[in-house]
This record gives C-alpha cells, sequence and structure tokens, in this order.
C-alpha cells in the first residue's frame, strides 16, 4: 500500500527512536553486541541517525557510551558538529567557503550527490572522532566523498587558493596546504 513520503518519514524516526531505546536496554547486558548490533542496523536509519540527521546526537551519544563502556579507559568521545552539504551544491572553492563563512559547526561535512553512496552513521562516527586531533584538516571517507573538512583550516586556506577551483580539485588543494602548514589528513573506511 502507498503512503506519503512525510507518512513514512514520521514511521521511520519512531522506528529508529525505539532502536536507540532497545540499544540502551541493551547496553548493561550485552555492549559489545549492542554495538554490533548498531554497525549492522544503523545503515538502514541513516536518515535518522547520518550526520545532520534529527538524531545524529542521541546516536553519537548512544554509540559513545557504548564504546566508553567496552573500554574504559577510553573517554567518551567528544566529536565536532558538522554542517552538511550537498557534494552538488557545491561548485567551487568560492561556494564552499562562502557556506563555511555562514556556518558555524566546526567540521564541514561534503556528503556525495547520491545518498546510496553516502558513509554509514558508523562510519560518519570514525570520521568524525578524527578531529579530535587538532591536527586534522580533512577526512576522506572511502574513495570519497564524502569528505570532511576542519571549517578553520578550509578559511585559512581560501586566502591562498583560487576561488573558481572546481570542487573535485579542493580535497588535492586542501591536502596540500594541510601538509605545508603542519595538518594532517586521514582516510577511514
Amino acid at each position: 500500500m502507498w503512503s506519503p513520503p512525510h507518512v513514512l518519514a514520521v514511521k521511520k524516526m519512531g522506528k529508529a527512536e525505539a532502536f536507540l531505546t532497545e540499544i540502551e536496554s541493551l547496553r548493561g547486558k550485552d555492549p559489545k553486541g549492542a554495538l554490533r548490533r548498531v554497525e549492522r542496523e544503523s545503515p538502514a536509519l541513516h536518515e535518522a541517525f547520518g550526520v545532520g540527521a534529527p538524531l545524529h546526537g542521541p546516536f553519537r551519544t548512544v554509540v559513545s557510551t557504548l564504546q566508553a563502556q567496552i573500554d574504559p579507559r577510553r573517554p567518551p568521545a567528544v566529536t565536532p558538529d558538522a554542517f552538511v552539504l550537498g557534494w552538488d551544491a557545491v561548485p567551487d572553492l568560492g561556494t564552499l567557503v562562502a557556506a563555511a563563512r555562514e556556518g558555524t559547526a566546526e567540521v564541514l561535512y561534503l556528503a556525495p550527490s547520491d545518498p546510496r553512496h553516502d558513509a554509514t552513521p558508523m562510519a560518519q562516527l570514525r570520521a568524525l572522532d578524527e578531529f579530535a586531533d587538532p591536527r586534522v584538516a580533512m577526512v576522506v571517507v572511502g574513495e570519497g566523498p564524502p569528505i570532511l573538512l576542519r571549517r578553520g583550516v578550509l578559511l585559512s586556506a581560501a586566502a591562498t587558493l583560487n576561488p573558481r577551483t572546481d570542487i573535485a580539485d579542493v580535497p588535492q588543494d586542501i591536502l596540500d596546504f594541510a601538509e605545508q602548514s603542519g595538518y594532517t589528513t586521514r582516510f577511514t573506511r
């Protein structure tokens, strides 16, 4: 039976909230199993848990709590907030820099044009975790996009780069700037 898109979205949000509640209840019994389940089942709830999604914050908290419970020596991750931009909505460096100047989030998340090619919510969290190291300027997930950029580094690099640089060339330019400025780039899956 056909349902309007907004009804499907409400159902998916309800399913995502129920999933988080269930994972919370498993936390005390089997945190490793709960984390494996999150890794396995969260991709189906990407619209709820991905960067910029309505339940990304609660999802991030649950995962961080599980990870800290599994390894008590590991403090809960303090991942930065990210501002999501669609790769196809950013034709060049100038447009990207303008968006970075308008935003306040520490990280810009350049999402692929086709959401089916986006990283899983867990891969996104791993990429955001890389920014705990202040030397990290950029994280490329898989073959990229998605690509995550530290806003401050991007704004610093913009002063030395051509604003008309095609978005496809920006990651290499940021990589070069990062290396010359003592920053680093990480690649995750």
